[in-house]
């Protein structure tokens, strides 16, 4: 099953990627910077998405993909201020 996913290079993310991997199924992953996520995201198709709150992902990436996982967001463990609190609202 070809799964694309966002959000990969993440905690949750790499733990995913690494378990389809292993199990033979080919993952796309959408990353802000490819050669940064590379080494994190070994047997991997990398595609750039370098704006994901202001841009559509890249066509190619969900094409032919049997399914998706948005893991993408702004990370929930940080100091909780008013901007930090509107920032994971619209991440999501």
């Amino acid at each position: 099953m070809r799964v694309a996913v966002t959000g990969a290079t993440g905690l949750i993310g790499r733990a995913l990627v690494g378990a389809l991997i292993a199990r033979g199924d080919p993952v796309v992953a959408l990353t802000r910077d490819p050669q940064r996520a590379r080494s994190a995201l070994t047997g991997a198709d990398l595609l750039a998405w370098p704006d994901p709150q202001h841009a559509p992902p890249p066509a190619a990436a969900l094409d032919g993909a049997d399914a998706v996982v948005h893991l993408l967001g702004e990370p929930v463990a940080q100091r909780w201020t008013e901007r930090a609190k509107r920032e994971i609202r619209d991440s999501r």
